[in-house]
């Protein structure tokens, strides 16, 4: 004991470090403090220094082992506590981002509710669209030619420049009368091309496109509810070598569009399906618009809840050429949708593919002119290859000389097991071709075919149906009957057409210039019958066709004539 003392003694005469954490506990209970640092204890003796040095060297090695793992753990500690600050800073953080996101989803329910206020809702689908509403009367259609820019010239502004961020000022305070937001694209506007207002649209707006010519400007319009139509003239976009996602003109990828009086020409792509417009979502109306010079005019994928009107619209020369690509260009090309409704439409020009095409499960097809013309040779004037319930009434279909398929219009050839019901009335039929089919039906269910105007000679119908109350104008059937019946300008026809009646001359006003009007001595008229309504769908047309993508009320004077046209008298 007398040698701790000492050499207690002796450490605590020596310089004292800045930490003196060594301390000795007796087994009395004492403790003693040596005022010494961990790093400078080499061994502790007792007794003999040689006998107990190694002993001694142990006990040093276990003191700063022990002191070691404390400095380890103090630091463990700390790291400990960083962490959990750490962590409760990353709370805070999430507890205000999902704040944030609340904040940001109830202001997203708001617009959503503001926006179907002024939502524009699509065409019915089940049952058919009623064709007998009156036609709006919004703005009239691009001529056939190629329309120019009667107000502004081509924007100066490239296509690819970026628009810089409206402010808020500035982009907010036009509304339309229903109180959508309102952007203006043009020269003088806030946005120079359409494309830029595409990027900067939301849910609910309405754009104005100011007439002009714009070249080689593209969009892909993802907002939903929205309205873009030309104002003040007409809008021309023309692809001129450029394409939104290698597709199309325009893309609309958002739900219930409407788009009016802009024309679409230039489009190509590499997989020859460059279409004015591509429709990738769900509801779409076309009005008043043009076109022409596409692979394809419109071209739309598979979607069951999507609905599509085509309204006062011309479309012509939306060609692809087969003898180079192996590839078909068509007018209107409609996927499987729920409903596709086309009418006071002109569809022309088609050459190698069909001037309309359509999978739809319900079709409407009224009051258009759909026609070769004299230099088109289009495959079908109308394809419904997947069947689908089908009204087509009050339509003037005509087939050039050149065309290279028998058939005008052809019923579910892709898919035999359809049923459904194709309803053929007051059609006028005009076949330059002299000889082919009028309607061919490849699928087993009902086709009925009523007052129409089959004129130019060919097959009324081929496949399941029933034929009555028809005008077929054919010199060589007519001239068969003359020495069985009385002479005059109708005879009653026999064999699979009986019901049906057969003249020499339709007594059209001008079938040379297009113009399949009656004339005051048109044997097609007064003789037509009532057609009742089928699934609730009146079979009676009310409108009729007029040139330059009009329409006009179907005149009610005694019995309703044959074909697509109503003679009004003098």
């Amino acid at each position: 004991m007398r040698r701790l003392i000492a050499f207690v003694a002796l450490v605590s005469a020596l310089p004292v470090p800045a930490q003196a954490d060594m301390k000795v506990r007796l087994k009395d209970g004492r403790t003693i403090s040596v005022p010494v640092d961990k790093d400078e204890v080499d061994a502790i003796t007792f007794g003999k220094p040689d006998a107990l040095r190694p002993l001694a060297k142990r006990a040093a090695d276990r003191i700063r082992e022990d002191s070691d793992q404390i400095r380890f753990a103090e630091e463990a500690a700390r790291k400990a506590a960083e962490a959990a600050q750490r962590a409760e800073e990353a709370a805070g953080i999430a507890q205000r981002a999902a704040k944030t996101a609340r904040q940001a989803q109830r202001d997203a329910e708001a617009a959503l509710t503001a926006a179907r206020k002024v939502a524009v809702q699509p065409p019915a689908a089940a049952p058919l669209p009623d064709p007998l509403g009156p036609p709006s009367q919004d703005i009239r259609p691009a001529p056939l030619t190629r329309p120019r820019a009667k107000v502004l010239p081509t924007p100066k502004i490239h296509p690819t420049q970026k628009v810089q961020k409206p402010k808020k000022s500035d982009a907010t305070r036009r509304f339309s009368p229903s109180g959508a937001r309102v952007l203006s694209v043009g020269q003088g506007q806030r946005f120079a091309v359409p494309s830029q207002a595409a990027n900067y649209a939301r849910d609910g707006d309405v754009i104005e496109i100011q007439a002009g010519d714009y070249r080689a400007d593209v969009a892909v319009w993802r907002a939903n509810n929205l309205v873009i139509r030309g104002i003040g003239g007409t809008v021309v976009l023309d692809a001129a070598g450029r394409s939104a996602e290698g597709k199309a003109i325009w893309v609309i990828k958002g739900r219930n569009t409407t788009i009016q009086n802009i024309a679409f020409t230039g489009s190509r792509v590499r997989d020859r399906n460059g279409a004015g417009i591509r429709q990738e979502g769900a509801g779409l109306v076309v009005r008043d618009c043009a076109f022409y010079g596409n692979e394809m005019g419109i071209l739309t994928g598979k979607n069951d809840e999507s609905d599509i009107l085509i309204e006062r619209s011309r479309f012509f020369g939306n060609v692809v050429d087969y003898t180079k690509h192996q590839r078909l260009g068509h007018n209107i090309y409609i996927g499987q949708v729920r409903s596709f409704t086309i009418r006071y439409s002109h569809v022309s020009g088609a050459r190698y593919g069909h001037n309309i095409k359509s999978r739809a499960h319900n079709n409407v097809v009224i009051y258009n002119m759909v026609a070769d013309g004299a230099d088109g040779a289009s495959s079908y004037l109308l394809d419904l290859p997947n069947g689908g319930k089908s009204l087509v009434m009050g339509n003037v279909f005509h087939q050039g000389a050149k065309t290279e398929n028998w058939s005008m219009i052809s019923f579910g050839a892709e898919k035999r097991d359809a049923g459904d019901d194709l309803h053929v009335v007051n059609n006028s039929f005009i076949n330059d071709r002299g000889t082919g089919i009028f309607i061919q039906r490849r699928s087993p269910g009902k086709t009925e075919v009523y007052n129409n105007l089959f004129s130019g000679g060919g097959t009324v119908l081929t496949g399941n149906g029933h034929v009555e109350s028809n005008l077929i104008v054919d010199k060589r059937k007519f001239g068969r009957l003359r020495k069985l019946l009385a002479h005059g300008p109708v005879r009653p026809a026999t064999g699979d057409l009986k019901g049906n009646l057969i003249a020499a001359d339709a007594g059209f006003v001008e079938p040379e210039k297009m113009d399949f009007r009656l004339r005051k001595d048109s044997p097609a008229i007064d003789i037509g019958m009532n057609v009742p309504a089928t699934f609730g769908q009146s079979r009676t047309p009310s409108f009729q066709y007029r040139n330059n993508l009009k329409s006009e009320a179907r005149p009610k004077r005694g019995k309703i004539d044959m074909g697509a046209f109503e003679f009004a008298g003098p």
